[in-house]
């Protein structure tokens, strides 16, 4: 085949077959496959949407406290007298008391992982990688087995043991 041959063959041919193939998907009516609730899209127009104004509530005076809060027996006498009125402590105030009621939980140490090999002794604790000897929060690390691990602090000895 000569080079003229082949130049027509791949540039000017795909050329050609482009609008013959429009052609024909033309002639052939190939219709969109939409599922029944695509199909109840389609004709949508956003113009359709009608915007409704929002009414604004003429008498708001007698709205309540949507709380009810359980006060001390001397400020019930003072609530009685307010009528229902909303209470007078802000809540910055009564979420902090509910705060420094609360004591923090104490920290949960696990062992996940231990890796022991001949000399070589890691552990993972909290997500923490420790060697024999490296600190862990207030603790040290004395002793890492198959399975377990040896904490040391001020307090004393505590093992922790693979779960």
């Amino acid at each position: 085949m000569g080079m003229l041959q082949k130049f027509i063959a791949f540039m000017i041919a795909p050329l050609l077959l482009l609008p013959l193939g429009y052609y024909i998907s033309k002639k052939i009516n190939i219709g969109t496959s939409l599922a029944p609730a695509e199909k109840n899209v389609q004709p949508f127009k956003q113009d359709d949407v009608k915007v409704l104004p929002q009414e604004i509530a003429a008498d708001a005076k007698n709205i309540q406290s949507p709380i009810e809060l359980k006060l001390p027996e001397k400020k019930v006498v003072e609530k009685k007298a307010a009528k229902k009125s909303y209470p007078k402590d802000s809540l910055a105030a009564i979420t902090e008391q509910a705060d420094k009621k609360k004591e923090p939980p104490e920290e949960v140490v696990k062992l996940n992982l231990t890796l022991t090999r001949h000399d070589k002794k890691m552990a993972v604790i909290n997500g923490k990688l420790v060697r024999e000897g490296d600190q862990f929060e207030d603790n040290k690390v004395e002793k890492i087995e198959r399975t377990k691990v040896l904490l040391k602090d001020k307090k004393g000895e505590k093992w922790l043991i693979m779960e």
